[in-house]
């Protein structure tokens, strides 16, 4: 019975290099959270005003 480790799997993966690991594509995830976060903490300091989504009225 021939079974590979994991670390034979992983050697021998050939697809993209984003997905060799399950959590890379979180990172994209996080990144747009920090950039999130940055820009509202810049709104509530008065650095940069934001439009608002909704008119006076409603």
């Amino acid at each position: 019975m021939n079974v590979a480790s994991t670390a034979d799997q992983m050697r021998a993966w050939q697809g993209p290099n984003l997905f060799s690991f399950g959590f890379r594509p979180f990172f994209f995830g996080a990144a747009r959270v920090v950039v999130a976060m940055l820009i509202w903490l810049w709104a509530l300091s008065g650095f940069v005003t934001l439009p608002p989504r909704f008119d006076p009225v409603s």
